[in-house]
C-alpha cells in the first residue's frame, strides 16, 4: 500500500508551508460483516444511490475520475491535492470505482488489497450530490470487491475535521484504533 503515498503525494512545499494533519485510522473486521452489508444494501433500494452506475477505473474514464476528484475534495475539509490525468491513470483499476448519475460522474473510491488487509485509500461524492446514497452505493461495491478478494479487515484514514466521513464510516462497522499523523511538504 506504500505505493498509494506516491501517488497521492502533494508538491514540495517550502518549510514555512509544512503543515501536519491528524487521521483517525479505522478498521473493520470482515468476519460477520455480510449482515450489515445486506441491510445496507436494502437501505439503498429507498435512495437516489440505486439509480448510481458504478464503472471501474479505465484509461477511457479516467478523465471522469480526475473531474470528480477535483470537484468533489475542493469543498472537503480534508486537505486538498488535485489530481492530474497522469495520476489517475496510475491508480489501480482494479479496484477504483466511478459512481455516474443520469451520466455525469459524481464520485469515486479507490481501494486496494495487500494479502488479507484491504484498504480504502479514497472516497468522495461531487458537493450538489451528497447525501442521497452515492458514497453507500460506492461503499458497497468496493465491500464487494474486497470481499471477493479475501480480505479479512479493512481499514481507512480519515481527517480529523471531517465529521461527516467519520460517521459514514462508522456506519458501517468502522472503529477507531489510533491516529496517524501526515506532514504535507
Amino acid at each position: 500500500m506504500k505505493h498509494l503515498k506516491k501517488l497521492f503525494s502533494q508538491e514540495k512545499l517550502e518549510p514555512s508551508e509544512k503543515r501536519e494533519y491528524t487521521y483517525a485510522v479505522m478498521a473493520i473486521e470482515v468476519e460477520g460483516a455480510e449482515e450489515l452489508l445486506a441491510q445496507k444494501k436494502r437501505w439503498l433500494k429507498n435512495r437516489i444511490g440505486r439509480l448510481v452506475r458504478i464503472e471501474q477505473l479505465s484509461e477511457e474514464n479516467a478523465p471522469d475520475f480526475v473531474e470528480v476528484w477535483n470537484k468533489a475534495l475542493l469543498t472537503a475539509p480534508d486537505p486538498f491535492r488535485p489530481i492530474s490525468l497522469e495520476k489517475a491513470k496510475a491508480l489501480p483499476k482494479e479496484g477504483t470505482f466511478i459512481a455516474y448519475l443520469f451520466g455525469k460522474p459524481v464520485g469515486f473510491i479507490v481501494c486496494v488489497v495487500d494479502g488479507e488487509d484491504g484498504a480504502i485509500a479514497g472516497l468522495a461524492v461531487d458537493p450538489s450530490r451528497r447525501r442521497r446514497g452515492i458514497a453507500t452505493a460506492l461503499a458497497i461495491r468496493a465491500a464487494e470487491y474486497l470481499l471477493s478478494r479475501g480480505v479479512k479487515r479493512v481499514v481507512c484514514d480519515i481527517y480529523l475535521g471531517n465529521r461527516e466521513s467519520m460517521a459514514f464510516v462508522k456506519s458501517f462497522g468502522f472503529k477507531d484504533t489510533g491516529e496517524r499523523y501526515v506532514i504535507a511538504g
